[in-house]
């Protein structure tokens, strides 16, 4: 059993050779793909805080991020109203929505390249 694994790792160490240069390539769409995942990560936890605070009118927190993102939005516009405040909760996540689009399509790009 170990002399298949050190066929595997002759393999990988052989794989390896021929990634080396594209190896910013490779860098870039780890990082992009960690990225995706966190932003991918929060956007229930700002759905469930968008529910909390505008539909159940129920104004207590959780967490450290929502009460970092209640905190963001009440330092953009202060005085807002309820529905102000609805509509900032709404452009953040479709911003993050729209980083998450662009970072998957540069993955995708990247991992057509790494694969030719």
């Amino acid at each position: 059993m170990l002399e298949k694994y050190q066929s595997d790792i002759k393999l990988f160490k052989r794989l390896l050779a021929y990634v080396m240069p594209y190896k910013k390539i490779l860098f870039i769409g780890f990082l992009l793909t960690v990225f995706v995942a966190v932003i991918a990560s929060l956007r229930p936890i700002l759905f469930k805080e968008m529910i909390n605070i505008f539909v159940s009118e129920s104004n207590k927190t959780n967490g450290y991020i929502e009460q970092i993102f209640q905190n963001f939005v009440t330092l953009i516009s202060p005085h807002a109203q309820h529905e102000e405040k609805l509509l900032i909760w709404t452009l953040l996540i479709l911003i993050l929505l729209i980083f998450e689009t662009i970072s998957e399509f540069f993955i995708t790009y990247f991992g057509a390249i790494m694969g030719q």
